[in-house]
């Protein structure tokens, strides 16, 4: 699952609802947003809420909100009432201070929860679940990190997502937008360190492929048009989208096949990825041509010189030496380099060539 950020510091404005509805229809699932009232702005803030969790329920999207105990007094909402939450289009609440394992326990009955997963220890878990509560409900949320250097390590990221599946419950990360960041730091809102300045399409299938997350939300409130084509090819069609350009030195036509939606070959090689079809669709001899030092993220095709190879179409994943047989036609844009390690068997992909 995918989520975002909207932040209620000022009233929604047009351009804000635009954004979200281009979201829902990019392929997001969730958004989420944090409130804490000051009691000289209950009013304020609470009508900002409400406009939110209505328009969330609209376009059916999962509207999570961090609140503490003391938050949700501030609204008129109780335990006994909490289900007003939901009417109002509120699908579940980030818990923050004031919280018992008891009260947790009790509201997953009624409401979906998301516990701090960075800051849980595991006899609150179990001390949870003997309670009764209903784990489908309970999500283990990780917390972002707004300073560098004080987001999460692996090894500690990836032991917590372990523990919070070995019972049953989803985890929950995330990664940073696109710039402009929300401040007051401006350097994005990840959870694990590792990640913070990643594109977010990249980082958000490292969570997903590396780390064993369930959902991933973005933590800045900002989403640029062309990461969010890169999200809605993939939540379409499962085809990760590469951006690239033609080497200037490259003399051959630029063949039709190559703007195609390609597929990884089921064998999956450590210094390429291999187009599965490619060569299939030669049907002019190919010449030797800016056959040149391979580079990471360099694409090429096999030219006559390699015989029965001839068409074969790669993306290069390590720096290889130059070839006769092989021409160099472009390179990936470096900012798309980090998706090459995603492209695995039987994978598609789409270059859109610049």
């Amino acid at each position: 699952m995918l989520g975002f950020s909207v932040y209620l510091n000022n009233d929604l404005t047009s351009e804000d609802i635009a954004y979200i509805r281009k979201m829902k229809q990019g392929g997001f699932q969730g958004v989420f947003t944090s409130i804490q009232i000051p009691e000289e702005n209950q009013r304020k803030y609470f009508k900002r809420l409400q406009n939110l969790a209505s328009l969330c329920k609209k376009l059916q999207l999962d509207l999570m909100v961090d609140m503490s105990l003391y938050s949700l007094q501030n609204i008129d909402i109780n335990l006994d009432n909490i289900e007003y939450l939901v009417q109002w289009g509120i699908s579940g609440i980030r818990l923050d201070d004031g919280f018992s394992n008891e009260i947790i326990s009790e509201l997953s009955h009624k409401i979906q929860l998301g516990i701090n997963a960075s800051t849980i220890e595991e006899n609150d878990i179990k001390e949870i679940i003997a309670k009764g509560a209903e784990k489908a409900n309970i999500t283990a949320w990780h917390n972002y990190y707004p300073r560098p250097y004080t987001g999460l390590g692996e090894n500690y990221f990836k032991q917590k997502n372990y523990l919070f599946h070995q019972y049953g419950l989803k985890v929950q990360a995330f990664v940073a937008g696109n710039e402009p960041y929300r401040g007051p730091l401006y350097q994005g809102l990840p959870t694990l360190e590792e990640l913070r300045g990643e594109q977010p399409f990249a980082a958000s299938l490292a969570m997903f492929n590396q780390y064993n997350v369930d959902q991933v939300y973005l933590g800045d409130p900002y989403l640029s048009n062309r990461s969010l084509e890169q999200f809605a090819y993939y939540t379409d069609n499962e085809i990760i989208l590469l951006h690239g350009s033609y080497d200037r030195n490259y003399q051959s036509a630029k063949d039709l096949y190559l703007q195609e939606i390609q597929t990884c070959r089921p064998d999956i090689s450590e210094y390429v990825v291999r187009s599965q079809f490619a060569r299939e669709k030669i049907t002019e001899e190919i010449e030797p041509s800016n056959q040149v030092v391979r580079n990471k993220g360099s694409i090429t095709i096999d030219n006559h010189l390699a015989g029965r190879y001839e068409g074969e179409f790669e993306i290069v994943k390590k720096d290889l030496p130059s070839d006769p047989s092989v021409n160099v036609i472009g390179s990936i844009a470096s900012e798309d380099i980090p998706l090459i390690q995603f492209i695995g068997s039987k994978q598609k992909y789409l270059i859109q060539w610049r």
